[in-house]
């Protein structure tokens, strides 16, 4: 079920998008294609294709989005949404399986931090930790980069990963395109909530469940055996403002909101072993 509703969402083209969008992150590929998706938000996009799903497709198909977005459909812009499906390699679980069987044991710290030593040890690398930029200057044959602190670093060509939700605190010299500024002008934020638990037994490891509207959690997914051969799961509800989201707090709530999107007849018999509840602020660059 999973892959019909989440292939049908972003076949907008009837090729799965491999032609119109090849790559997740190039900005120039069928420009008027995407411009044309980028006026559509999620709630348009179901209304496209309701005569296509089941009331139980068209369920987990919302508690998918929601999963994602961590709000209303009509909130969501589509565009983002699709690049989930693209980052998947145009494969309705392409996404998942590249997540679930490439996860490094140590954490993606700890190869991070391989990298940078690696990079350090080859004497070619200068850096500067915890240094606020202000503003970012392009003269055309030289790129000034300076600090709050009032420090100035020149280069050739600079790489920007600035967060789109905190961009406009930098000032650019020229100005940046139009787009750009409205972008980071609206922002970019996911206040999803987020709660890592486990559930006594190792049963629920390969097990995922997508509800809508759910009792105010609307997905939960296996995602390992902790050492006490427990299973441990990661759900997730809508944002905890939101008319149905709820407070990590109350844990209560997060229990029985878990509880409900098992199968009926093990809602009576499992035991949630620990819970570890997260609000989660995910930024995405556009």
């Amino acid at each position: 079920m999973f892959s019909k509703v989440w292939r049908l969402f972003c076949d907008l083209d009837g090729g799965d998008l491999v032609d119109n969008w090849k790559f997740a992150f190039g900005t120039h590929q069928s420009p008027k294609l995407v411009a044309e998706w980028d006026k559509l938000s999620c709630q348009d996009r179901l209304d496209q294709i309701r005569d296509r799903l089941t009331a139980e497709e068209t369920a987990m198909l919302k508690g998918l989005l929601i999963q994602m977005g961590g709000t209303s459909l009509d909130e969501m812009g589509l565009v983002n949404a699709l690049q989930w499906g693209v980052l998947g390699s145009h494969k309705p679980t392409g996404l998942n399986d590249i997540a679930l069987h490439t996860r490094l044991r140590s954490g993606n710290s700890v190869l991070h931090r391989h990298i940078f030593e690696h990079a350090l040890s080859t004497g070619n690398l200068s850096y500067s930790l915890d240094t606020p930029i202000s503003r970012v200057e392009d003269a055309g044959d030289v790129v000034t980069v300076v600090s709050r602190a009032g420090q100035h670093f020149r280069a050739k060509s600079v790489i920007c990963t600035i967060p789109l939700n905190v961009l406009a605190s930098t000032d650019f010299s020229p100005p940046l395109p139009a787009g750009k500024l409205e972008a980071f002008r609206e922002g970019s934020v996911n206040k999803c909530n987020k709660v890592h638990l486990d559930l006594n037994g190792p049963e629920y490891l390969s097990w995922s469940s997508f509800a809508s509207p759910g009792k105010r959690m609307v997905c939960a997914l296996g995602d390992c055996l902790t050492p006490a051969d427990n299973s441990h799961l990661v759900a997730f509800g809508p944002n905890p403002n939101s008319p149905d989201g709820i407070s990590l707090q109350d844990i209560d709530t997060i229990k029985s909101s878990v509880m409900h999107l098992l199968p009926k007849e093990k809602q009576s018999e499992a035991v949630v072993n620990r819970i570890v509840s997260i609000p989660t602020w995910w930024r995405r660059r556009l």
